[in-house]
Parts: C-alpha cells; structure tokens; sequence
C-alpha cells in the first residue's frame, strides 16, 4: 500500500493540464524583485558587437534586440540570482521577420545552473507555442506535432506580445497577451534562474521583462510530498551516523566504553530481571500450593529452596539498582556531551557553508570583474583604431586638398 502511495504522490507531481477552463493560480499577491524596460543601457542582459559572427545583443530605444546568426539557439539570462518556485514573470518580446520558418523567441524560467535544468516557453511564426524541460529534454505539452501548440491569443511577426506565467508550488499558469491558455504542474524545481531564448536563425525584441514574488493568503501550509519516506530515512541515517560518531570520539577508550553500550546493557538485564521474577512467581506458586500432608523436612527444603532464591534474587536487584544509578549518570553526562559536539559540528558546518558561499560569490565577482576589464579593454582599443584611422583620413584629406591647390596655383 504505501508504494502504491509514493508511485501515486510521483505521478501527480509530474503531471501537465492542457487547457483548462480555469487557472490554477488565483487570489495572489506579488512583489516586484527584477524589473528591466531598457530604457537605457544596463548590464541587466549581455551585449555585443554586430559584428560578432554568432549573436548580436544590444539595447535600443526601448527595448532590447536580439539576432542569432548561426543554427544553433541562444541562452541569454539576465543579470538577477533568481526567485523561489513561486513567482510572477511579466515580459513583451516580439519576433521579427527573418527569412527563416523555424525562427523563434522564448523565455526562460526556473533555469538550473550550468543548463542543467529548468523551463522554456516558446512561441515560432505560426503563432503556436510550446513548453520544455531543459533538463532532460522533454516537452511538457505533448498534444501538438514535437509539442506546438496552435492559440489564438498569440500576436504574429513584428507584432507585440504579453507573456506571463504565475507559479505557485509547482503549479503554472501561461498566458498571452492578459488571456489565460495553459497550465501544467511539476514540483521538479524549487528554484532558479530568469531570461529570454533565441532560435536559430532568429530576431527578436524584448520591450520589458519583470520578475515578482508571488503569494497566495491564506493558502493552506504546504506538505512536500517528494521522495518524503526517502529523506526521511536519510536524515535519520545521518543523524545517527552524527552522533555515533559523537560518542565514539568521545568515549572510544576502554574505562568508559560501558557507557557508549549503556542502553544495550540495560535493555539486557532488564530481560534478565523479567525472568528471574518469572521464576520466582513460580516457586510462590509451588509453596503455596504444596500439599499440607507432605512431611516436614520435603516441606522445610522447600522452604529453604525458595527463601534462597528470594535472596538471591533480592541482592542482583539491589546490585542492577546501583549500576543503574551509575550508568544514568554516565549517559546523562554523555548526553550533555553528545549535545555540545553536535551544536558545535552543526556549527561547523554552518561555518564552512558560509566560507564556500562566500568563496563562490568572490569567484564570481572576479569572473564578472574580469570579463568586464576585458570588454573595456576591447571598446578602448577599437575606440582608439577608430580614432587613429580618422586621424589618418583626415592627414590624408587634408594632403589631398594641399596637392590639389598646389596644382590649381
């Protein structure tokens, strides 16, 4: 029954909706985090040359083109760290007029680093549209020919349009142009990346490109149902795996050993004990019921036999009692140990968290530091070609009217 359950939980999260009368997300309240109009140049999305033999990126007058000039499509993210799974993205692209028929304009959401997940939308000049995961490949919305889809609210060549996608838990929700068309769900990412696709061979535009959080009031506490029985299992592996460690570290020498085995031990004569008070029941019942004609000396062994066993009994309890006593104490101090080396691991690990993420993050500045000095370096240098060949054009234009006034004089 319960893998039934976790085969069930597994299909539901990767199931898509085509079309349906109503969105899934509604009542949200959003809060713009990323917001780009190109109304002047910024370093929001990448830029390059029109010579570049590959893309050509630029900003213009209020928006921002795009030319793919090879076969292969384009990735452009923007300049943002991305959002959690729930979010709000507003943009108006527009594909241009290439001779191409395979031309399209995308967008692209929840992008995983090094392109090794995340969604795209796209839409080509037949005013269809398609959904994908980058991640393996596949294509969401299965019902047209490799996933296209016709939409009447979809704007053709040269023409504007309005794309938005709400997400919430896992649960998306596209429109075009403020109409509702498509929604799917898939919980596969929690978070990620933003930006804009080019097809090859393609021109595009984006007029604006927004980026909001996105909440639901009053939405009931959300169970991640994913791989639960597994990762449960796993913290619990982990965390023993932790603390036996703790206590091994701690207690591996022979004088305290007894107090790494303390619960085994206990649980051992505590089984012992019960046993013992099984038997003695028995003798009680045997003296109880001995027969009163028996002669007195069967009757006194008896007797003997069991006030015997009754001492001897008494004395292992007295004795359990007091390694007990000892033995609460030892794992009541190793309690307090084992506490102080896991808050102390757990603050190690937090420390060596930060240390990579802080790391990573200098890693990055200096790879956009130097990829900027480079392109400063590049725009100065064909700033000074250009200077220097004007300076030549201009000696020479002014050579050129000397000899021809020489020759008129």
């Amino acid at each position: 029954m319960k893998k039934v359950i976790v085969v069930s939980i597994f299909l539901l999260s990767i199931i898509h909706l085509p079309i349906l009368a109503q969105p899934l997300v509604t009542g949200e309240t959003t809060n713009k985090v990323f917001s780009e109009d190109f109304s002047d140049p910024s370093k929001s999305f990448p830029t390059t040359s029109s010579k570049d033999s590959k893309f050509w990126g630029a900003y213009g007058d209020g928006y921002y083109f795009m030319k793919r000039k090879i076969e292969q499509p384009r990735v452009i993210l923007a300049n943002f760290k991305g959002t959690s799974k729930d979010f709000y993205l507003k943009t108006k692209i527009q594909l241009g007029p290439v001779k191409s028929k395979t031309s399209t304009i995308g967008v692209l959401f929840l992008t995983q680093p090094n392109g090794k997940g995340g969604y795209l939308l796209e839409i080509n000049k037949k005013k269809q549209f398609r959904i994908k995961d980058i991640g393996n490949n596949s294509t969401i919305t299965t019902q047209g020919k490799e996933g296209w889809m016709a939409s009447k609210y979809i704007s053709g060549v040269k023409q504007n349009n309005k794309v938005e996608i709400k997400a919430f838990r896992g649960k998306f929700d596209i429109y075009f142009n403020s109409e509702y068309v498509y929604s799917f769900a898939n919980k596969k990412y929690q978070k990620g990346a933003f930006g804009a696709y080019i097809g090859g061979f393609s021109e595009a535009k984006i007029i604006y490109f927004n980026i909001y959080t996105l909440e639901v009031p009053g939405a009931p506490e959300e169970i991640n149902t994913d791989n639960l029985i597994e990762k449960m299992a796993s913290l619990k592996a982990e965390n023993d795996s932790l603390k036996l460690k703790v206590i091994t570290a701690k207690y591996s020498n022979e004088s305290n050993q007894d107090a790494i085995f303390a619960i085994k031990v206990l649980e051992d004569q505590v089984t012992a004990s019960r046993e013992e008070n099984l038997h003695l029941k028995k003798l009680l019942k045997d003296y109880e019921e001995v027969d009163p004609n028996t002669n007195i000396e069967e009757s006194e062994t008896k007797s003997t036999e069991i006030v015997q066993k009754i001492k001897s009994i008494s004395n292992e309890r007295d004795s359990l009692k007091d390694r007990c006593k000892v033995l609460e104490k030892k794992v009541e101090v190793m309690e307090i140990e084992v506490t102080k080396n896991y808050e102390y691991l757990e603050k190690q690990k937090n420390k060596e968290l930060e240390e990579k993420k802080i790391n990573e993050e200098k890693e990055e500045k200096d790879r956009n530091e130097k990829a900027e000095k480079i392109e400063r370096e590049g725009l100065e240098k064909q700033k000074n070609k250009e200077l220097e060949e004007k300076k030549i054009n201009e000696e020479k234009e002014e050579k050129d009217r000397n000899e021809k006034a020489e020759k008129i004089e």
